[in-house]
């Protein structure tokens, strides 16, 4: 399906929705493990107020002045060393305590499932490739998918092929009928790459807008 079908009335439709919007603070991570977090950033800039927050930062208390922390993706294997257990420890307590939000894009998808942090409770099964393939969207009426059409076509670069648990909902699967977006309680997780596609750049931002209203 070619991406124009989207890109054009998407884009602006979030971006002028962002722009004329109040919104909490978003906290995007950047250090080791989020080597795509610029190209998250491409997509946050001049829509929605965020600040570049640390492992350093997450550690010592910079959650109590956000609202979602979006974990992009990059190497899972740097995520857990660089946060630490303090780190973790603070991102379990921002989302149980605090009711925050965490959006998981690929690696920030892995390390949710991960037996240090354990935020979701679906299996991330590690599969690899790089390549565009279709999905196909659960529920076109949840607000997220807001006037796309099924199936829709994604980046994807290594990222988890989800076993949903009972407790958390599939919203697209993969065409083997793994999960490829799951939701969970105040939690948005991407097996791909929402922020890759033009035409799929505006799910990112109503992801946003979804968890934090």
């Amino acid at each position: 399906m070619p991406s124009s079908q989207y890109s054009n009335n998407n884009g602006a439709y979030s971006l002028k929705k962002f722009r004329t919007s109040k919104m909490p603070v978003i906290g995007l991570y950047s250090g080791p493990g989020a080597e795509l977090a610029e190209d998250v950033e491409k997509i946050l800039k001049n829509r929605v107020p965020y600040r570049i927050i640390s492992a350093s930062e997450i550690r010592h208390g910079i959650l109590e002045e956000i609202k979602l922390l979006i974990m992009s993706g990059g190497y899972t294997a740097r995520y857990i060393p660089n946060l630490r257990p303090q780190g973790c420890t603070a991102i379990r307590s921002f989302l149980k305590k605090k009711g925050g939000c965490y959006l998981g894009i690929c690696a920030g998808a892995y390390i949710a499932s991960s037996s240090e942090l354990k935020i979701v409770k679906s299996e991330m099964v590690r599969e690899s490739g790089i390549f565009n393939c279709e999905i196909e969207i659960c529920d076109l009426t949840h607000p997220i998918f807001e006037s796309l059409e099924n199936p829709l076509l994604v980046y994807y670069q290594n990222g988890p092929h989800i076993l949903p648990h009972k407790d958390e909902k599939s919203l697209a699967l993969y065409k083997d009928g793994t999960t490829s977006l799951l939701e969970g309680k105040n939690t948005l997780i991407f097996s791909w790459h929402p922020e890759k596609l033009p035409h799929t750049s505006p799910i990112l931002l109503k992801s946003i807008e979804y968890l934090i209203h």
